[in-house]
């Protein structure tokens, strides 16, 4: 997922004339994507900023933290290390704004969760991903509140892409040599079950659609290998337990399959 948002800023950043360095040594902004699912992954960071500010000292270079951790922790990081901007999930289009404000000395933060922010209009610019595989976001956010989790307070509430983004977005990896594409979101199961301006949408393939039947994947694969877009479908469950299509189209044949 991490990698999918750092693709998109690395469009919105483009656009606005910056360009990745394969240094960091040359660079003029650091932006660290970040998780919050586990305190380790926080603890890296903070061990990350120590690293990076002793390395920058006497520079003019600019340290900025997105994503999750960025929602979670908010002006600490300002405060205790010395981070120029602080971006959250859904305020990567601000981005350009905030690293103005920073060039001028000013610390920068946006942190306000969106209900219907999905980037719908920004092809990422694929620099984290090789030329077989590529990512797309189909759905940000979780409505499930878990007791144990914080993406929907990190996250925010749960919104679809339409599928005509998505399906412009799998044509242009596929354009560009892309031969397999992983869609990503918080809960991919409840793809489409709201749209983003709050209203029910018909696109909603879920893995109960898949094996019960309401999902036609012989039908899918047929339109698929018509246009040359579909060779191949894999669902991975929670517990990492990969399903080809076989199994799904076995699946699809009995009505008790969780029994």
């Amino acid at each position: 997922m991490n990698v999918a948002d750092s693709e998109v800023i690395g469009s919105i950043l483009k656009v606005s004339g910056y360009e990745v360095c394969d240094k960091i040594e040359d660079a003029d902004l650091i932006l660290l994507n970040t998780c919050s699912i586990r305190d380790n992954a926080e603890q890296k960071i903070y061990g990350r900023l120590d690293q990076l500010n002793a390395a920058r000292r006497g520079k003019d270079t600019m340290i900025g933290v997105v994503g999750c951790m960025a929602e979670r922790v908010k002006e600490e990081l300002i405060k205790n290390y010395k981070v120029n901007i602080v971006a959250g999930p859904d305020t990567y289009l601000s981005l350009p704004e905030l690293i103005a404000q920073a060039e001028l000395g000013h610390a920068a933060m946006n942190i306000e969760l969106s209900t219907t922010e999905t980037y719908r209009d920004v092809i990422p610019m694929r620099i984290c991903s090789g030329k077989v595989s590529g990512y797309i976001s189909i759905m940000r956010g979780c409505n499930n509140f878990c007791h144990y989790c914080v993406v929907p307070y990190t996250r925010g509430r749960e919104r679809s892409r339409d599928a005509a983004t998505i399906v412009n977005e799998a044509r242009s990896l596929f354009e560009n040599g892309y031969r397999e594409v992983t869609l990503l979101g918080q809960n991919v199961n409840s793809y489409g079950k709201v749209h983003i301006d709050g209203t029910l949408s018909c696109v909603n393939a879920t893995f109960e659609d898949a094996y019960s039947g309401g999902l036609d994947l012989h039908l899918a694969f047929q339109i698929g290998r018509n246009r040359r877009f579909i060779v191949g479908v894999f669902w991975q469950d929670s517990e990492g337990i990969i399903f080809c299509h076989v199994c799904l189209f076995m699946m699809q044949k009995y009505t008790n399959f969780l029994d």
